[in-house]
């Protein structure tokens, strides 16, 4: 006799290996923070009008998928006890979502107020701290996902984010992935547009970043790096060769160039796939491989490794 019975609460058995935190923050907790502040909101400030003007509406590249940033950004950079918030509510989230194991990233450098000249006024007192540092950010982030571990149960581990075109918070990454590594930062990535990045470019060979990745190798801190996205195949072939990444954020477009894919193939380099996102992003349309189905399909019938993300 088979029993349909309806669990009371579903287990946790999915993993989580390429999410960013600032851009799963609650639609909810972004407008009552702006309202709180008196920042500008969308339409007319309603939450309605709020979530559509981050949507996406169409794919067309990466740049136009992370415009949205601009809107809510301001009501968070600098604001360690909104960091702190939105870092517990993640947890939270995920653990709704049924996963087990999460590796959250995120740049720190990104989430200081300084940085950021138009939202300096903002929080008043909180960014206008003029010694706060990437540690009083990152501390307030690891708080938070610690917090929601014990309550909910999800482990969270972080992987801290180098940003291209900014090598020089580079070394200060590599800093924190050494000293928080017992509060659980577990890697390094190098992300941000690497649209404007193509085989005519040295862009992705900055000397300092190329240093700073060969010296996590050496102290063994995890390396993943964004490329193959809006980026070239040669991309995926210079994050492996000279970065040394053991594991690449997106990388469709290794299937442009079947003699990089097979040594990704050879070095046994593992995919972190986003099939919805690669679709908003435009990277699935500027895809000219000679089949136009999803590279997920390829990756699964030659068993390449890779994750996929479950929403």
């Amino acid at each position: 006799m088979i029993f349909n019975e309806p669990l009371k609460h579903r287990p946790k058995s999915r993993v989580e290996l390429h999410v960013h935190l600032d851009g799963a923050i609650r639609h909810e907790t972004i407008w009552e923070v702006m309202r709180q502040k008196g920042l500008p909101l969308p339409g007319n400030g309603s939450l309605a009008d709020l979530k559509e003007a981050v949507k996406v509406q169409e794919p067309r590249d990466l740049a136009y998928f992370l415009r949205a940033f601009s809107i809510f950004m301001p009501a968070i950079v600098g604001d360690t006890k909104v960091i702190e918030r939105v870092s517990y509510e993640f947890v939270e989230d995920q653990a709704k979502e049924s996963v087990a194991y999460c590796e959250v990233r995120f740049s720190p450098h990104l989430l200081l107020p300084n940085l950021n000249s138009d939202a300096n006024h903002v929080n008043g007192s909180v960014n206008g701290v003029k010694e706060m540092v990437v540690d009083d950010i990152l501390d307030a982030v690891l708080k938070g996902l610690s917090r929601g571990e014990q309550q909910f149960g999800t482990k969270v581990r972080v992987i801290l984010c180098c940003i291209w075109g900014h090598s020089d918070w580079s070394w200060e990454v590599l800093r924190l992935c050494e000293e928080y590594k017992e509060r659980g930062v577990v890697g390094i990535d190098l992300a941000g547009d690497e649209g404007f990045c193509n085989e005519n470019e040295s862009f992705m060979k900055s000397e300092t970043d190329v240093a700073v990745f060969e010296a996590a190798k050496e102290k063994g801190i995890h390396r993943t790096i964004h490329a193959g996205e809006a980026g070239p195949a040669d991309s995926v072939k210079m994050a492996v060769e000279m970065f040394r990444a053991e594991r690449i954020g997106h990388g469709y477009r290794v299937l442009e160039d079947e003699e990089i894919y097979k040594m990704c193939l050879r070095e046994n380099i593992h995919f972190e796939m986003c099939p919805h996102s690669s679709y908003l992003t435009g990277s699935m349309q500027s895809l000219s491989s000679p089949s136009k189905r999803h590279p997920i399909l390829r990756f699964a019938e030659d068993e390449v490794s890779f994750w996929h993300q479950h929403r």
